[in-house]
Order: structure tokens, then sequence, then C-alpha cells
């Protein structure tokens, strides 16, 4: 992930168990945008599971 950083990419495909990662590293956001930011992720992220999204 360090490397597509370096590189400037925008998107980034992650597996499952890195977005659950990232939710749990934000489960307490000190701020209202890393809250807003987790509610999206948390958003796609059960959309993903259900099959909603590809």
């Amino acid at each position: 992930m360090e490397t597509v950083y370096g590189r400037g990419a925008r998107i980034l495909a992650l597996e499952i168990q890195e977005r659950e990662s990232i939710l749990r590293a934000l489960d307490d956001p000190p701020t209202k945008a890393l809250a807003e930011l987790r509610a999206t992720l948390l958003q796609e992220h059960v959309a993903r599971i259900r099959g909603e999204m590809a």
C-alpha cells in the first residue's frame, strides 16, 4: 500500500480485512471529518459484503 501511495495513486482496491482494519482504527474518530469518512467507508463496506457493489 505504501508503494501505491508513493506513486500518487488515487484509487486503491482494498481487501475486506484491510477495510475492517481501517474501520476499527476509526472507531472513535477525533474529528467530524473523520467521523464522516468512517460513516462513508462503513456504508460501502456493508454494501460490498452484501454484494451490492462490485
